[in-house]
């Protein structure tokens, strides 16, 4: 129980502070999987393994650019969310790698789709506060330095809600498909990795030509999958 508590903590915390970096403060870009990755297994104690979901979840999210205003993943929370879940399962009796890993990089890909789908609701609130903003520059510094403060208070909220519900679903559900697929080799997952490398470099070739251009995805996949077989 004491342990389930410090991760509660940690993921609310840090999924709030990921929301801040990632758009309304400092976007140092520790909020993304391939630092904050590290970063939560040092604190978990397993900074390896921290680095290898961080890479692992990165690769997913690699061919994304912030661009307009449709429903986008949420790679900040997502990679929280991602990284929590793979470290908190790694405490299993029995834990086969290649599927548990496909599990939590699906649901997390999955979560950070909703992950964004509330973060534009915050920012519809939040153009409706800059109404009021606009009514506050009457009324001195004061009253737009709270409304400041509230704006990051509800974003910091925003994230570390969404990233402890997120972990708390995605492990779940990782867990309860990992016990039904208990009987299949974890051998037949070996794809997992290599394809997931060649997604993630052949994903790079989109931001030349054609954004749907989906034979370079193909071609990288299959190349990763050549060199799990070399």
């Amino acid at each position: 129980m004491e342990q389930m508590e410090k991760e509660i903590i940690l993921v609310l915390i840090l999924g709030g502070l990921a929301s801040l970096d990632s758009t309304e403060a400092l976007q140092s870009m520790w909020s993304q999987p391939l630092v904050s990755g590290p970063l939560i297994g040092w604190l978990w104690g397993n900074w390896q393994d921290g680095l290898l979901i961080g890479v692992l979840l990165q690769l997913l999210w690699l061919w994304y650019v912030p661009l307009g205003i449709a429903i986008f993943p949420d790679t900040a929370v997502g990679g929280i969310v991602g990284t929590a879940t793979f470290l908190s399962l790694k405490n299993w009796l029995v834990f086969d790698f290649h599927k548990v890993t496909l599990l939590v990089l699906l649901f997390s890909f999955i979560w950070s789709y909703i992950s964004g789908w509330v973060t534009l609701k915050n920012r519809n609130w939040n153009a409706r506060l800059v109404k009021k903003i606009e009514g506050g520059l009457t009324e001195g510094k004061e009253k737009l330095n709270f409304y400041f403060a509230l704006a990051l208070a509800v974003s910091f909220l925003r994230g570390a809600l969404i990233a402890l519900a997120g972990f708390v679903l995605v492990k779940g559900l990782t867990e309860i498909f990992a016990n039904r697929f208990a009987s299949v080799p974890d051998d037949l997952f070996d794809f997992v990795l290599p394809a997931l490398y060649g997604f993630g470099v052949a994903s790079l070739f989109l931001f030349f030509g054609k954004p749907r251009n989906w034979l370079f995805i193909l071609g990288g996949t299959v190349l990763g999958t050549v060199i799990l077989l070399v």
